[in-house]
């Protein structure tokens, strides 16, 4: 259960910081 919980925010947090950084470039 943690483990799923985990990959979730990873994943979330690694999307959200590839769309800050896809913008300005």
């Amino acid at each position: 259960m943690a483990v799923m919980i985990v990959l979730l925010i990873g994943g979330t947090l690694i999307g959200h910081l590839g769309m800050l950084f896809a913008i300005p470039t």
